[in-house]
């Protein structure tokens, strides 16, 4: 996953997208910023890839995005809710609790800095 910055703000944009191949299959689970979204939707309904999404501009999913113009067969669309399994969870638990003890023993891991 990749966070959403100014650098990476529109990094899949046409030209990339336009390079995958029918048989590729893009998959956002990010930040739908990262792309150039009017182009995705455009490319999908051109049969050009396939698309795995779970991130939309506008969330929940308004009823009139032009992402759900695309042919079903091209696009797998989720609502944004991934983290919330079962696993998940429990992912997340044992990483907070790998944080806290990491912490603890005077060796923090995952340490988030601001950038200067």
């Amino acid at each position: 996953s990749v966070l959403l910055t100014d650098e990476t703000r529109g990094m899949i944009t046409r030209a990339l997208m336009e390079k995958l191949r029918p048989t590729s299959v893009l998959v956002n689970i990010a930040r739908a910023q990262l792309c150039d979204y009017e182009a995705l939707v455009d490319l999908l309904c051109q049969r050009r890839f396939r698309a795995a999404l779970d991130v939309y501009p506008e969330e929940p999913l308004p009823p009139d995005d032009p992402i759900l113009k695309v042919p079903q067969d091209q696009a797998v669309i989720v609502p944004h809710i991934g983290y919330k399994s079962h696993e998940a969870l429990q992912r997340r638990l044992a990483l907070v609790a790998d944080n806290l003890a990491s912490a603890a023993d005077g060796a923090p891991k995952n340490v988030v800095t601001e950038r200067h």
